[in-house]
């Protein structure tokens, strides 16, 4: 049984190698920004490649200029949206440096009507802060209070983020397509527009075949999961006393990941945001990559003590 497990395991390995090099072999950087630029496009404006599909080389200028005239309407609301996300950041950071002290706080209440007048004056949800701060009474009011505005700010932040990101995809695609479109020659552009045509459609389904094949590597590496907690239970309704080192191994494995999820930082990186992993996710990451420096570093010392006691016993 172990054999097939480690035939499993090396399995699906292999299609892990594989599928990293079927999918890097055809990129360059500039193909790569191309390629995500699409996917991000698809996700977010797909109307934008619909149109491009029933484009002409007549017809190319009018595409030209109605999408630029969209993503300078979307820049706008970009811009109103980090507005709004530095009033909360302004805020929110304000809030954080009172920390514990008394004096501060106080002086902050008494100042807070002329605060928010100005500050909020541009913010569309002015209320929001008004009424939430007008409920903080105490130093443990506004600790509770900070946490709040944290969770807020980090969905505030995160929409922005996302939203810069498929308008710069969005931008990455227009200027491919531009670039067809400054071209003199009717016969090129012919050609070039087709071949634009060709390869976004062909960036679809290299998409479409890397999900397959992801779900498929999925599906493999769960099921060989599921087949260690069979064996490893087998093994010890089986052999019970000579699995006790097994199940002490598997329960400190268990209360490090327990130390490591309540030790690790649920904060949120700019990369995560655009991901749109959760605070909670980002504990569980930071835990799985505790238990993972634990079993590495634990495995090597394991391996060189082992190795240290041998040479000693041999020339004892």
């Amino acid at each position: 049984m172990r054999k097939i497990v480690n035939i499993i395991i090396f399995t699906v390995a292999g299609i892990a190698c594989v599928l990293g090099l079927v999918f890097s072999a055809g990129f360059d950087d500039k193909s790569k920004a191309q390629y995500f630029a699409v996917n991000k496009v698809n996700e977010e404006y797909p109307q934008m490649i619909t149109d491009l599909t029933a484009t002409t080389v007549e017809s190319l200028p009018e595409y030209v200029t109605k999408y630029q005239d969209f993503i300078g309407q979307e820049n706008i609301v970009l811009k109103d949206q980090q507005l709004q996300k530095d009033i909360f950041y302004t805020y929110y950071v304000n809030l954080k440096e009172i920390g514990e002290d008394q004096a501060r706080f106080d002086a902050f209440v008494t100042e807070f009507p002329k605060y928010s007048a100005k500050l909020f004056k541009n913010a569309k949800n002015a209320p929001y802060y008004t009424e939430g701060f007008a409920k903080v009474q105490t130093l443990s009011d506004l600790s509770s209070y900070i946490q709040t505005l944290e969770a807020d700010y980090n969905v505030v932040k995160q929409e922005f983020l996302v939203k810069n990101d498929h308008l710069k995809a969005a931008n990455e695609m227009l200027k491919m397509v531009d670039e067809v479109n400054s071209i003199h020659s009717k016969t090129k552009k012919e050609i070039d527009l087709t071949t634009l045509k060709e390869t976004i459609k062909g960036y679809s389904s290299q998409t479409t075949y890397l999900n397959s094949a992801l779900l498929m590597f999925y599906i493999i590496f769960f099921s060989t999961i599921a087949l260690l907690v069979f064996f490893f239970i087998y093994h010890l309704t089986k052999n019970f006393k000579s699995s006790i080192g097994g199940i002490l191994g598997f329960a400190a494995i268990v209360v490090v990941a327990i130390i490591g999820y309540f030790v690790s930082s649920g904060e949120l990186t700019e990369r995560a945001m655009l991901l749109q992993i959760s605070s909670s996710t980002m504990k569980w990451i930071g835990s799985g990559l505790i238990v993972f420096y634990v079993l590495f570093f634990g495995t090597f010392l394991l391996i060189a003590g082992t190795m240290l006691m041998n040479t000693i016993k041999k020339y004892r």
